[in-house]
């Protein structure tokens, strides 16, 4: 929860978090008190979903799965357009704080996704569904460029 985040960086609990993106980061405190975010963020969005039980998706005229796959495209359009334009703000106004924002290197972000990568093929050897996660989770991230 946030305020596990926010509660162990502020009594020294923890040095560093990784939570959400920078402008709920800003909104929730979190830069006053870890004073070095890096910005841009080097992590994928959160995962948004919308589930539907399989048996009610397949009695949907095609017509309804068709809108409703479109709308979700436009809702995750339409959510990661809006952090974007929040996530400026909140960095000129981190800025303006005398918050000192860090750029990674792409050297250093490739090191850390190869890191990630590796705990990534360990998580999903733990279970079939995790497995299943990780498989799906990985095509599309490489058929959408973001992963090598």
């Amino acid at each position: 929860p946030a305020s596990e985040v926010f509660t162990s960086l502020d009594k020294g609990v923890i040095d560093a978090a990784d939570y959400t993106v920078f402008s709920a980061n800003q909104a929730a405190g979190m830069n006053n008190i870890a004073r070095h975010p890096i910005y841009p963020g080097f992590h994928s969005m959160p995962l948004i979903e919308v589930s539907i039980n399989k048996s009610m998706w397949d009695s949907m005229p095609a017509d309804l799965q068709n809108l409703l796959e479109m709308s979700v495209n436009h809702m995750a359009l339409d959510m990661t357009s809006q952090l974007f334009m929040k996530d400026l703000e909140a960095v000129a106004t981190a800025r303006a704080e005398g918050i000192e924002i860090h750029d990674w290197s792409q050297v250093e972000r490739a090191k850390f996704r190869a890191i990630a990568k590796e705990q990534w093929v360990e998580i999903a050897s733990q279970s079939a569904n995790a497995k299943k996660v990780f498989d799906s989770l990985n095509a599309y991230l490489t058929s959408q460029g973001l992963l090598k």
